[in-house]
């Protein structure tokens, strides 16, 4: 005889004194939830890819589009944190240029992307949060068409750094997709000022401009 069905009753006034997340804590969680089938697929197509015979090139082509679009999900993870202003600010003093043309070097190999990089030979250190001026590289660094050549050029003056990335196969997402609103949270939260320009021949144009002191 199956056990008698018992019906708890529901507590209204305990609920309406229930605290209620709020969006910040909805995304943290977000991002910690998906993050860890993310990274299992990557590591699933990464393994598939290594089995993988020479003869089968289609598979292969399929699974590395597989893991772009698991990269591009992480991508839209991490702009939803910056956005949201979850993760707290951690500045140290960093050289832009080299951390620019780290992310660019990088970006170009995996990516198939032809980058000139301009910088002066000596460069001031400033007060940047790295972990989120590598994700606005990466984000810039994402409007441009694969196999494409983009010019980089990272200057400064007495009072600011100033990094401008051209290209002519480069499509700006709308202002506010997670790409652009991470990437205006980001400059924001260093006091700076990014613009997108028209370059010669099409060409479109992203300048960032950091102060060096707060």
């Amino acid at each position: 005889m199956p056990p008698p069905t018992v019906l708890i009753p529901l507590d209204e006034s305990a609920g309406e004194s229930r605290v209620e997340p709020n969006a910040e804590t909805i995304i943290r969680n977000l991002a910690h939830e998906l993050r860890q089938p993310l990274s299992a697929l990557e590591s699933i197509a990464f393994y598939l890819d290594l089995m993988l015979t020479h003869e089968d090139p289609k598979t292969r082509k399929q699974l590395r589009r597989l893991r772009q679009l698991v990269q591009q999900s992480d991508w839209a993870v991490s702009n939803a944190i910056v956005t949201a202003g979850v993760t707290p600010v951690v500045l140290n003093p960093i050289n832009l240029a080299d951390l620019v043309a780290d992310c660019a070097t990088s970006w170009a190999a995996e990516h198939s992307l032809q980058v000139g990089l301009v910088r002066p030979d000596r460069f001031r250190v400033q007060l940047l949060d790295e972990e989120q001026i590598r994700g606005l590289m990466r984000n810039v660094l994402s409007f441009i068409r694969r196999g494409s050549y983009a010019s980089i050029v990272v200057s400064a003056s007495e009072s600011c750094a100033e990094l401008v990335v051209e290209a002519e196969e480069m499509l700006i997402p709308e202002h506010d997709s997670l790409a652009m609103t991470a990437i205006q949270k980001v400059v924001g939260i260093h006091r700076g000022k990014v613009s997108i320009e028209e370059g010669p021949e099409d060409a479109r144009r992203v300048r960032v401009t950091l102060p060096f002191r707060f």
